[in-house]
């Protein structure tokens, strides 16, 4: 039996995917649930006080990687390591700041 929390989650098809898969959802936060389901971004602490066998579809810091300007910043730090690796990727820019 997996337990759900869907108290941060406003999708409908997350709600239809849980019961189609005929997991059972928590009915309160406080509820001992085994994974859950939230819209926003998770902090650092709140992952850190998950138990053993909880899970989250976040995880901290993943902003870096979900917007495009922080993923464009933080590719470019690496290609410029180890540019032969990321030749595929193309040339991209923060406008404004790097207009020019």
């Amino acid at each position: 039996r997996v337990v759900v929390n869907l108290r941060s989650c406003r999708w409908e098809v997350v709600e239809k995917a849980v019961l189609g898969l005929r997991w059972e959802i928590a009915e309160d936060d406080k509820a001992d649930w085994d994974l859950t389901w939230t819209d926003t971004s998770v902090s650092e602490e709140r992952v850190m006080r998950l138990k053993r066998h909880q899970r989250i579809n976040h995880f901290a810091g993943m902003a870096s990687l979900a917007r495009k300007t922080s993923m464009a910043r933080t590719l470019g730090r690496v290609a410029e390591r180890l540019p032969a690796e990321f030749a595929f990727m193309p040339r991209s820019f923060c406008l404004p700041g790097e207009a020019g």
